[in-house]
């Protein structure tokens, strides 16, 4: 009864949505490609696999949570994009209110592995697709009941955690009610980078709750890695 109610919501929740666009959106700025970062070069192989195992997937450590925490810098770096649809990237102050966002990447299409954008603000963020494609604009977030069709569409996996941040994979799979399920039409990666004097990277999870609930599940998956 109660998951029957929740569901009535969401779709309330989607049917009143409205539809934006990334230009009625500000951007964060200049993007730039550096495709030879050692610690990005370094950290692809661990991005690669954890795309590789999406969510749904066996041994996938993929999961949702809307929001992360405030007091980063945060780099993020574009994958890859296999989509027709544009799928714009942004990030919002407020889980659920793209009118809050400003964009990263205005559309997949046409990026380069290696391209990257800054955010220095240290505000907490979520993170949404706008898709507008001509037949279907919708705006996907890491939460399912924040989603038009209450599905799951934007999806975190923690891949590994080097000297300075720690190293998230985003994926989307951008198709109302379910679509194909691949998991590839936009792929990033989120490298968090504490603003203040940083701490052991043991003593984190004790201060970042969003990066203590993920380096959980990334544990469990380099314990079953074995």
């Amino acid at each position: 009864m109660l998951r029957h109610i929740a569901l009535i919501a969401c779709l309330a929740l989607g049917a009143t949505a409205s539809a934006i666009t990334p230009g009625d959106l500000p951007n964060y700025g200049t993007i730039n490609n550096d495709a030879g970062n050692a610690a990005f070069v370094a950290m692809l192989p661990a991005l690669n696999a954890a795309f590789a195992n999406p969510p749904g997937s066996a041994g996938s450590t993929f999961f949702e949570q809307s929001t992360y925490d405030a007091g980063w810098d945060v780099r993020i770096w574009f994958i890859s994009h296999d989509s027709d649809y544009p799928n714009a990237l942004g990030v919002a102050t407020t889980a659920g209110d793209a009118t809050t966002g400003t964009i990263a990447f205005p559309t997949g299409a046409g990026r380069t592995l290696g391209d990257y954008i800054d955010i220095t603000t240290g505000a907490a963020g979520s993170p949404f697709v706008l898709t507008n494609h001509p037949d279907a604009a919708h705006t996907w977030w890491a939460d399912s009941s924040l989603n038009a069709d209450c599905l799951s569409h934007l999806q975190w996996s923690l891949v590994g955690i080097d000297a300075t941040s720690w190293w998230y994979a985003l994926a989307l799979d951008d198709q109302f009610d379910g679509g194909d399920r691949d998991w590839n039409d936009l792929r990033v990666a989120f490298q968090f980078t504490q603003k203040v004097a940083t701490p052991e990277p043991g003593t984190w999870a004790l201060i970042i709750g969003f990066a203590g609930i993920a380096a959980v599940l990334w544990r469990r998956q380099q314990l079953a890695l074995g």
